[in-house]
């Protein structure tokens, strides 16, 4: 690697350890990108080459946590059994406990901002895609094993369980109710649309 590539790596590090650290004093609303500029001890102009938005900052602040709740998801449906009903619960509690963390305020944040198209949508798309493909990845085990119906539109029931769940997790944020409650209002949800499938 070139010590240009070091740098920036370094500078790149220095900004996402300020942010941080702002953002666990002052919270993630009111933590400005200038405010982290200044307290990483570069310019605005140096932080926006990096991080376009405070919204791409808190993204690479839960990058480590995308991959362990992506790994997380994916070991969920390594381990399918038939029981559809109960992964997709297993899905769901994994969601809740990855976001329920000190990040929480971070996820709300980012998700927010993914709406309201603060966000590259690369950048929010790729944790997305992970979701709505593990929801085809079960779905598609389930038929393969005999387990639904094979007139079941697999990418639109897909789509239909990931807009539910993403729709859901907006509320969450927005609204918050308990995670008991949250799982049986989405299983129930699941299952209205499942059940005349499953064989």
């Amino acid at each position: 690697m070139s010590l240009r590539q070091q740098n920036k790596l370094r500078a790149r590090a220095n900004i996402l350890n300020t942010a941080q650290e702002l953002i666990a004093v002052e919270g993630v609303k009111s933590a400005t990108t200038r405010e982290i500029a200044k307290r990483a001890g570069g310019s605005y102009q140096t932080l926006y080459n990096y991080f376009p938005t405070k919204a791409d900052i808190a993204g690479a602040l839960l990058e480590s946590k995308t991959k362990t709740w992506a790994a997380s998801v994916d070991d969920i449906v390594k381990r399918f059994d038939g029981n559809l009903i109960g992964s997709l619960r297993a899905l769901l509690r994994v969601t809740l406990e990855q976001i329920n963390g000190p990040e929480k305020e971070l996820w709300a944040y980012l998700t927010l901002s993914a709406i309201n198209r603060d966000i590259r949508a690369q950048d929010f798309g790729a944790a997305l895609c992970i979701a709505h493909e593990q929801f085809h990845a079960l779905l598609s085990l389930a038929s393969g094993m005999g387990y639904v119906k094979k007139d079941l539109d697999l990418h639109l029931m897909a789509n239909t369980l990931f807009n539910l769940m993403d729709h859901a997790l907006l509320i969450y944020f927005l609204e918050p109710i308990d995670d008991d409650l949250f799982v049986a209002n989405e299983i129930a949800q699941f299952e209205l649309l499942l059940n005349p499938y499953l064989t």
